[in-house]
């Protein structure tokens, strides 16, 4: 597996810019104009198009922070954050028996998953 510099995994950076990228456009899109994404421009679920906006640029922004630090512990604190997002998802989808976006939200839970089993000697090892 190669590394960067400070022993981070090259794929874990890689797709932490994935995250960070697709959050801050998915975020800032319906944060600023709800309806982008989702059919809900003009109604009572704009509130709700937005929190989902915010929570997408705040993970965007947490990955964003993890890049630019370079550093094992703020990738951990970053796909630990995602991750718990991740478990909120799948919640929300079984209780909306939303067949569709479980699938997405089973494939990030595992790709989260992987960089924190991947990170997880960060904790003892000194950046």
């Amino acid at each position: 597996m190669t590394l960067n510099k400070y022993g981070v995994p090259y794929w874990i950076i890689l797709l932490a810019s994935v995250i960070a990228l697709a959050g801050t456009a998915t975020g800032l899109a319906e944060l600023f104009s709800p309806g982008t994404l989702f059919e809900t421009s003009g109604t009572e679920l704009d509130s709700l198009s937005r929190s989902w906006g915010a929570r997408n640029f705040a993970i965007s922004a947490t990955m964003g922070a993890a890049i630019y630090l370079q550093k094992k512990i703020g990738y951990i604190v970053a796909f630990t954050g995602a991750f718990f997002v991740g478990v909120g998802d799948i919640i929300n989808s079984l209780v909306e028996s939303d067949r569709q976006f479980i699938w997405f939200s089973l494939i990030l839970f595992a790709l989260n998953s992987t960089a924190l089993w991947t990170l997880k000697d960060a904790i003892t090892t000194e950046d």
